[in-house]
């Protein structure tokens, strides 16, 4: 599985894609949202292991919170409270989307990164089908977590550091294509000319030849 760095950036890069424009530095909440929810699976790993229970963490991960169904029950939950603290319809469908995204791009990047131990893969497809879904050589190093020397091993900080460069690549990414399209949308301002005859009026008429305009000083 990749870090909790890699899942929280995957969330950020999420966030960055679905926030209004106008509201990118302000909305967060939906940062929140988008990084909470894409770290949620690998609670199955992080509770066990919080209380000593290595060995517990170790069979569960990957299992019921990895799944496409896990991810359809926890965005249709999300629609509920959203209805329930008063959001509109359309705001909860928001939030729902959102929380579908995050869930299904974590099992998507558990089922593409580097899975050279057992257990092999993830079931999203849990309990319908045990069939798992694994590359053995993935796009993202393998982050060690058999003991929990191996939590803080030098090779799990180089797995953090390899997906802060991936995932900031792709932040940045996203970012340059929305601002990119906002200045593409933008009107381009028409200028006028600086004078205009005033409507209605009568143009001035050019003067005989060697007769001064009034208000010009005698010869």
């Amino acid at each position: 599985m990749p870090s909790p760095v890699g899942h929280g950036l995957m969330g950020v890069a999420l966030y960055t894609a679905t926030v209004p424009r106008r509201r990118l530095l302000k909305a967060g909440g939906w940062l929140a949202l988008c990084v909470g929810v894409s770290l949620l699976p690998d609670l199955d790993f992080i509770l066990p292991a919080a209380v000593g229970r290595m060995d517990t963490a170790q069979w569960a991960h990957r299992s019921l919170t990895h799944t496409v169904f896990f991810a359809i029950a926890v965005a249709a939950i999300s629609f509920g409270i959203a209805r329930l603290v008063g959001k509109r319809s359309r705001v909860a469908w928001s939030v729902a989307a959102v929380v579908l995204v995050c869930l299904l791009a974590h099992l998507a990047l558990d089922v593409m990164n580097e899975d050279t131990r057992a257990p092999y893969g993830v079931a999203v497809f849990w309990p319908l089908s045990e069939r798992t879904f694994y590359e053995p050589v993935g796009f993202l190093p393998r982050v060690e977590k058999a003991t929990y020397a191996d939590l803080v091993s030098w090779h799990n900080v180089k797995v953090a550091l390899t997906e802060l460069a991936v995932f900031g690549a792709l932040i940045a990414l996203v970012l340059g294509v929305r601002l990119g399209l906002a200045q593409r949308r933008r009107p381009r301002q028409v200028k006028e000319p600086a004078t205009r005859p005033a409507e209605g009026g009568e143009r001035p008429r050019a003067l005989p030849s060697g007769q001064p305009s009034s208000g010009s000083p005698p010869g």
